[in-house]
């Protein structure tokens, strides 16, 4: 098990050991999974707290769990740790960009996905203009540069796991979709929208959610779990009015009418149209 998963599934709420599994692909690299923002913020506080340690700003107490926090970042960390190491390797005089490119050549070297192993190599160094840490940042570069040629050489291409979803009835979608929150929930949602017959059972998971996890359901990546979060929210009236806003610019069409549909309605019979945001916003502004 990837140890980033352990690491945060104590840190982050609502972390679940086996959630990465479940997770979308990320769209430059298939061998992670699309973390949260939250998630995201987490891995960026561990790298900026021991960015603070190498600086002498944490107790000696305090920088050894932040080295340790730091090492105990999995594949799932690599776009943070670049962007962590051209951060550092910009500070100059600062020593912790050495440590952040030896953590990234040790993931690096383990994986099989040469698209992540491009994206890093694209990207590291980008922006940088101190030149101490330039050897660093040749090695990472040269780190996915052989590592993708063993790749090829011995014809080895990543082949993303098969979600245990797939092998679940639309039932048990349903029975493991109750019990669930969070990204994980709308992972199972989103499987259970594709199968026959899934759509209904979907509409019965948003009849039985609360309010606030309606408002999170407008966040997910699935159209149409965005537009039954949408709908069962009008049926309830509730004044979500900034989140329906911003959903008149969603990149699905029956999203967007549905969001103007039921600003229409929260504005007692007011329609300013179905792409006029600012002035939605405006008359929004005046509710509050």
């Amino acid at each position: 098990m990837p140890t980033l998963v352990v690491t945060l599934a104590f840190l982050v709420p609502g972390g679940s050991p086996g959630d990465f599994d479940l997770r979308e692909r990320h769209p430059l690299a298939p061998s992670l999974p699309v973390l949260t923002a939250e998630e995201e913020k987490q891995i960026q506080r561990v790298i900026d707290r021991f960015i603070h340690y190498e600086m002498g700003k944490l107790s000696a107490a305090e920088g050894k769990k932040a080295l340790a926090d730091l090492k105990a970042l999995g594949p799932e960390a690599i776009p943070g740790l670049v962007h962590g190491l051209n951060r550092a390797a910009n500070l100059g005089g600062s020593c912790p960009a050495v440590v952040i490119a030896a953590r990234l050549e040790l993931l690096l070297s383990a994986t099989e996905d040469r698209k992540l192993l491009e994206f890093v190599r694209e990207n590291v160094g980008l922006g940088v203009k101190q030149k101490r840490h330039l050897r660093s940042l040749e090695d990472v570069r040269l780190t996915c540069l052989l590592r993708k040629s063993y790749l090829v050489r011995n014809r080895i291409e990543y082949r993303p796991p098969v979600s245990p979803l797939k092998k679940m009835t639309a039932a048990e979608l349903a029975a493991a979709a109750e019990k669930e929150r969070g990204p994980r929930r709308q992972t199972i949602l989103k499987e259970l929208a594709e199968r026959e017959g899934g759509k209904e059972l979907v509409l019965k998971q948003f009849l039985r959610a609360g309010d606030e996890e309606l408002k999170a359901q407008l966040k997910s990546d699935e159209a149409a779990v965005r537009l039954q979060a949408v709908e069962q929210i009008a049926e309830r009236k509730l004044r979500y009015g900034a989140e329906l806003i911003g959903l008149l610019g969603d990149r699905d069409a029956g999203v967007r009418r549905a969001a103007h549909r039921a600003l229409v309605q929260l504005a007692g019979g007011q329609d300013f149209g179905g792409d006029a945001v600012e002035r939605w916003r405006a008359w929004w502004d005046k509710q509050k």
